[in-house]
């Protein structure tokens, strides 16, 4: 492929490059759109997209994503904030009944392969961890709500 520089004055000024990666541009696209949520935010949206992209099922509308994860309104939408132009973020009036949803499959790609998105990929074990733990939460919590309301008082 022949490439003309920027700054040539001559057509002795063109090179020969290797071959282009046409990911490589998405790639560029999806650093930015995720280099502009502010860092204090970062691992809310990288806990928010694990689940959603790991965990993803047509339950999940994104008010029981938000009340799993343990996050207010306030702390789901800003992290989320950023992402519209990748992300289908339902309003607060439509959050219990509709789900997230990515423009494309391929931001999923790019968070799930490291190599692609460096920081910011989300990776499965921390995902599944997160999970676990949040799962173990919510059972316990559950666990002393229904002990508390349904058994008799010990004899």
């Amino acid at each position: 492929m022949m490439i003309l520089t920027a700054n040539s004055k001559s057509a002795s000024s063109f090179s020969t490059a290797g071959p282009i990666n046409p990911i490589h541009a998405l790639d560029l696209l999806y650093t930015r759109i995720l280099s502009d949520i502010p860092a204090a935010t970062l691992p809310v949206a990288q806990r928010i997209l694990g689940l959603f992209i790991f965990h993803n099922s047509r339950d999940l509308t994104a008010v029981n994503l938000a009340e799993f994860l343990g996050l207010n309104r306030a702390s789901f939408y800003s992290a989320l904030q950023r992402l519209h132009s990748v992300l289908i973020v339902p309003s607060a009036l439509r959050a219990h009944d509709m789900l997230i949803q990515m423009y494309h499959a391929s931001f999923s790609d790019y968070l799930k392969d490291p190599a692609r998105s460096g920081e910011f990929a989300v990776r499965e074990g921390s995902t599944q961890l997160d999970a676990a733990m949040k799962g173990l939460q919510w059972l316990n919590y559950g666990g002393k709500n229904l002990s508390n309301r349904l058994l008799p008082p010990p004899t």
